[in-house]
């Protein structure tokens, strides 16, 4: 009995450390959503629950700003007439704001009002092709975030130019990790994994085994993210990244292309010319907390290219770019 008195308490001890050295489950589901495939991976009790509550909001995101789709909240102001004020639901308006207000800062090198060319270059679509001249410049007549006038007061977006339409695709991604990651840390998630096309979010840092538990005393070490090398299969890393807690946004002239007449056509359009951007870069990375931000800013910068935008530095944690000679260099 003695013994026992003494080995009982131990045995619980020793339950109990067990018990919190075990690497948590892990749930991941993937799903074809914003034109590419997406994959959330959340470890604990919660995550299954909080992975649905996650694909719900994604399919709800997906659906409200489809430039593509005749119900969008987009749908109602590309339709629209000119000069006639579109009422959109508090969300749209302040994604759409946080885009223009940005269109401002990147000086011309980004831009939501570019659906005529995305159209007329056919990207997203079977039927890529290369505009002429004269296509080109009649569409660009039908670009200018400047002819776009924003309402808070009464949530109403007016175009002041035909023609001008919205596409919100280098930004909503973005919006939709930022989503993402609230509603796994709401749910009690505490280490989560989102790979959302080229948007990668972590928080929480990756569980580790138990042995590993035991030997270094953490719980958990930094996710690791690949950055592609342009033009290789994909998942070929160039380099690594080690992340605990934030986002890891990539644009690149690699994942939406064609090829015409012995030329190679990237989705990534620059707004003055209305072709693809000719920058000298191959890709850019931008490391931050804000998954919003930095799908906005990696299309900036990659359309600006080596161009000094210390306005637009100054909104990164890290600037990664790899050049045409493939030169990978840490701006910041």
């Amino acid at each position: 009995m003695k013994y026992f008195k003494v080995i009982a308490p131990l045995l619980i001890l020793l339950f109990l450390l067990l018990g919190n050295l075990s690497t948590p489950i892990k749930h991941r589901e993937t799903e074809f959503l914003m034109d590419t495939v997406v994959t959330v991976t959340a470890y604990g009790n919660e995550g299954k629950a909080a992975v649905q509550k996650v694909f719900l909001r994604l399919r709800e995101l997906d659906a409200k700003f489809n430039a593509h789709s005749e119900k969008s909240e987009l749908a109602k102001i590309n339709t629209a007439p000119e000069n006639t004020p579109v009422p959109v639901d508090k969300e749209a308006f302040k994604l759409i704001k946080s885009a223009h207000d940005f269109s401002i800062t990147a000086e011309g090198f980004f831009d939501i009002t570019l659906l005529p060319l995305s159209n007329l270059w056919g990207f997203g679509t079977e039927n890529t092709a290369v505009p002429t001249e004269n296509e080109l410049e009649n569409a660009m007549k039908q670009v200018g975030f400047t002819f776009i006038s924003l309402d808070p007061e009464n949530c109403t977006v007016t175009k002041h130019k035909a023609g001008i339409q919205l596409d919100l695709g280098a930004v909503v991604k973005g919006y939709a990790a930022d989503e993402a990651m609230h509603i796994l840390k709401e749910s009690g998630v505490e280490s989560a994994y989102l790979d959302l096309g080229g948007n990668v979010a972590v928080m929480g840092g990756m569980p580790q085994s138990l042995w590993k538990r035991i030997l270094s005393g953490q719980k958990t070490r930094p996710f690791v993210i690949g950055l592609q090398e342009p033009g290789a299969p994909s998942g070929t890393a160039i380099d690594t990244l080690s992340l605990t807690d934030g986002f890891i946004v990539t644009s690149g002239d690699y994942e939406r292309f064609f090829e015409a007449d012995g030329m190679r056509y990237h989705h990534i359009l620059d707004p003055a010319t209305g072709k693809p951007a000719q920058s000298s870069l191959r890709s850019v990375t931008i490391v931050s907390k804000n998954g919003l931000m930095a799908d906005m800013l990696s299309t900036a910068l990659f359309v600006a290219g080596e161009k000094e935008m210390s306005a637009l530095y100054d909104l990164c944690e890290h600037v990664i770019t790899i050049n045409d000679a493939m030169e990978l260099t840490y701006v910041k």
